[in-house]
């Protein structure tokens, strides 16, 4: 009876050590589109640990890159046409939870490069503005923090803060549309590669100026 037991009590901790080893933070590349009405813009994130790499790509070239540091919270705007840089400031985000506007996890899911995905529906509707998003929650740590530090003031990025209880998560698709049912704005991940990030893609170039103001 007592080796039965002791079996059992290893079988145990083997199956709570296997289900309990979290998949690695993602390290790599992700390529996604910006779509508004008055055009639309490329974005690739580079990531590796606490570190962020944003370059906003126009016409097949760099328009200007953001260096997010999550855990220090340091932040630089850079320039490639100027070839300047400058430091930016931490302004704390408030991404509170709004009682009045609606999240619903449908139970649609959807796949995307890979990476299986739930939707998500936010409605604001003192706003005009209704939200949807498919959302994997794998190994992507990265995402929220880097949102917090760069506080962006999109609805589609401010409102994806109101679906709770999620976890090492990242929206493959943002859809917003107004209260006509129109278009107004869509991110969508066209690219991922898990790859080794060089530590160099982080650097600010040697060559470029700090711009003051």
């Amino acid at each position: 009876m007592s080796k039965i037991l002791k079996f059992a009590a290893l079988l145990l901790v083997c199956v709570v050590f296997f289900n309990g080893a979290e998949e690695p933070a993602f390290e790599g590349k992700i390529y996604f589109r910006y779509q508004k009405p008055d055009g639309k813009k490329i974005y690739v994130y580079y990531v590796k640990g606490d570190r962020v790499r944003i370059d906003a790509i126009v016409d097949g070239k760099i328009e200007a890159t953001n260096l997010v540091n999550t855990k220090t919270k340091e932040m630089f705007a850079i320039s490639p046409k100027n070839k300047l840089y400058m430091k930016k400031d931490y302004k704390p985000a408030d991404y509170s939870r709004n009682p009045e506007i609606k999240v619903e996890k449908t139970g649609n899911q959807q796949t995307f490069h890979g990476y299986n995905c739930d939707e998500f529906k936010v409605t604001d509707e003192g706003k005009g503005t209704f939200l949807t998003y498919y959302v994997s929650q794998k190994n992507f740590d990265f995402f929220k923090p880097m949102l917090e530090c760069i506080n962006r003031k999109e609805d589609i990025s401010t409102h994806y803060f109101q679906i709770e209880n999620l976890n090492r998560d990242f929206p493959f698709v943002g859809l917003q549309r107004n209260a006509n049912g129109l278009e107004v704005s869509r991110l969508e991940v066209t690219m991922i590669s898990n790859e080794t990030i060089e530590d160099t893609w982080f650097d600010i170039p040697y060559n470029y100026t700090e711009a003051k103001y």
